[in-house]
């Protein structure tokens, strides 16, 4: 009977270290952005031009923190990897937390997961902005069409912000304004 013979080389306690303190930087900056993007839909909601332009330089410094701390997983990931001998390209999460001191697994298990739910709140209001932006101008270009050139198709929206064409029945403005 031959048993299943696994690397028995596990993070040491400064690697640990060294993960949670990226997850943790990751996490923060991903926060930041994320407060950047809940502000954005607020002025965009609210009309709020002069708002939208200080998010716009609000969202520069946050981008390049998470330059920072992307290159910082990389490099993290990479060097523990090697040292682990595991061989992924690009190095992953997961085959490195199986390395872990099991004392020290649900803390760095945690501080994964909360990273986890903040990316999929980007994304979330990352989409949600893009729709309303989307939106926005669609409904801009409606109205100068219907301003400049009457009669033009108007765009409505289904449930979940696509645009459909939609032939007006009546103009959208009067068209003697």
């Amino acid at each position: 009977m031959s048993a299943l013979v696994t690397d028995p080389r596990t993070l040491a306690e400064d690697e640990v270290n060294l993960l949670l303190a990226w997850l943790a930087d990751e996490t923060q900056a991903q926060h930041a952005l994320l407060d950047v993007l809940t502000r954005q839909q607020e002025c965009m909601v609210n009309q709020d031009l002069d708002g939208l332009q200080a998010c716009h330089e609000t969202a520069a410094p946050a981008a390049r923190r998470l330059e920072g701390t992307t290159r910082s997983r990389a490099q993290v990931l990479q060097g523990l990897s090697k040292r682990l001998g595991l061989e992924n390209d690009p190095p992953r999460v997961g085959p490195i937390l199986e390395r872990l001191p099991e004392a020290r697994r649900d803390e760095v298990v945690r501080a994964r997961d909360a990273l986890s739910e903040v990316l999929t709140d980007v994304r979330r209001q990352t989409r949600s902005n893009r729709a309303l932006a989307r939106t926005g101008l669609d409904v801009n270009r409606s109205i100068v069409h219907a301003v400049f050139a009457g009669g033009e198709a108007q765009r409505t929206y289904d449930g979940e912000a696509n645009t459909l064409d939609v032939p007006p029945t009546q103009p959208f403005l009067d068209r003697e304004l």
